[in-house]
């Protein structure tokens, strides 16, 4: 995009910036014995046979009965931090997460305990995230980018393999943090390690 383009963007967690689906493939196997790899989760509404569930209703279980055990420990996505913070750099970052507004707490500290900056958390996102004002979603949901699409925004949508495409020249569908920060013309990613002062700019607002 153009040089000056973007002003806000908007930020999904789960599968944009840390990796969920290894803890749900965990809980399926401890809790009802189904072996399954997250690759193997190929729609986003992937049914599990053994269980007759669906993956959104064995997830609502898991943020039930053990949202700590669920949320507090999840890998970060490569890249993805120090894309916010390049982002972050001459634009407003947004979280915005369909998780619960009750397990909001736990998010916002595995926020800062893996180092992310960011201008707000959004407390109550809508079903639609396009109705949030924005420049910019990112995001692993089609239908989430579509939505932004529909509304005029720029949707980056992550390739993860349950996700569908998006038509139109308003989406772009990514497989890293580096392809997404090329979408929105940011600056590639720092190798370099987080500043000293991080404990700091990590629940700081660039407000």
């Amino acid at each position: 995009m153009q040089s000056g383009a973007v002003e806000r963007v908007l930020v999904d967690v789960d599968g944009t910036l840390c990796w969920n689906l290894p803890r749900v493939c965990e809980y399926l196997d401890t809790e009802y014995g189904v072996d399954i790899e997250p690759d193997a989760i190929s729609e986003w509404s992937y049914r599990f046979e053994g269980i007759d569930a669906e993956i959104g209703e064995v997830i609502e279980r898991m943020l039930t009965q053990r949202p700590a055990w669920f949320l507090s420990d999840l890998d970060p996505v490569p890249g993805a931090r120090a894309a916010l913070d390049a982002i972050g750099a001459d634009n407003e970052v947004w979280i915005t997460t369909h998780r619960p507004p009750e397990t909001h707490d736990l998010t916002r500290a595995w926020l800062a305990d893996n180092g992310f900056s960011y201008d707000r958390f959004v407390e109550d996102v809508p079903g639609n995230k396009a109705r949030i004002p924005g420049d910019v979603l990112v995001d692993d949901y089609h239908g989430n980018v579509r939505n932004a699409v529909d509304a005029g925004m720029l949707g980056v949508l992550f390739d993860r393999p349950y996700t569908e495409p998006v038509p139109g020249d308003r989406s772009v569908r990514v497989s890293t943090w580096a392809d997404a920060l090329e979408a929105l013309g940011v600056g590639s990613l720092s190798a370099g390690p987080a500043p000293a002062n991080r404990g700091e700019t990590q629940n700081r607002s660039r407000r």
